[in-house]
């Protein structure tokens, strides 16, 4: 638990259930991935970061603990990937002599994820917001620097003025993310409607021709 942080707050601890049932399902193995996004072929940072990765569970597999590591690639943002990335990255994490348990995509839990996102929203634990960039950052100096200061409380300049928005209309915004219509049609290189479109619009098109949401 962090210091200075009230109990309500620490969203970040895990429970004495959630720790358990993490050691049921792993059985004590050491489990790390390795999620690039297929974007563009792997340099020197990758290498290093792929070495720890890989390396932390061949160690632990070595000391009897048992360790796999999950080639998970990050495949939301088709306009920037190709198949191409996808087959020269594997062809690199092989050369470096590295052998993932699996291979998995993000696209294959959209259902997933969404189903959680609904979920979340019906218990109040999660809410459509529509705070511009500046106005995020703001929030967030706010909310660190009321760590920083140990306040026990958070600040009202750290909260969204959307965060008691009822579950209902969030609902029926999330929807409306969902099918596209949270935004106008964006026009070609269009930074403004790009902004629009990732902050408040929910499209997940993916480099292999799945598609959950417009």
């Amino acid at each position: 638990m962090r210091d200075g942080v009230a109990e309500e707050y620490n969203y970040a601890k895990n429970t004495p259930e959630l720790l358990q049932a993490h050691l049921n399902a792993t059985g004590g193995k050491y489990i790390t991935r390795f999620p690039p996004e297929p974007n563009g072929y792997l340099h020197i940072g990758h290498a290093k970061a792929m070495n720890f990765n890989f390396g932390q569970a061949r160690l632990a597999q070595e000391l009897g603990f048992g360790g796999e590591t999950i080639m998970r690639f990050d495949d939301t943002n088709p306009e920037a990937e190709k198949q191409e990335y996808i087959d020269s990255i594997l062809a690199s994490v092989a050369f470096l002599g590295n052998k993932p348990v699996k291979t998995t995509y993000s696209s294959d839990y959209f259902q997933e994820l969404y189903d959680l996102a609904v979920q979340l929203i019906k218990s109040g634990h999660a809410y459509v917001c529509h705070q511009t960039k500046e106005q995020v950052k703001a929030s967030r100096d706010a909310l660190r620097q009321a760590h920083i200061s140990h306040l026990e409380t958070i600040p009202p300049e750290a909260m969204s003025p959307w965060r008691d928005t009822s579950v209902e209309e969030n609902l029926a915004k999330f929807e409306k993310m969902r099918t596209g219509q949270a935004c106008p049609p964006r026009p070609p290189h269009s930074r403004k409607s790009v902004d629009c479109y990732m902050t408040r619009g929910l499209g997940c098109s993916t480099t292999r021709g799945r598609r959950f949401c417009g």
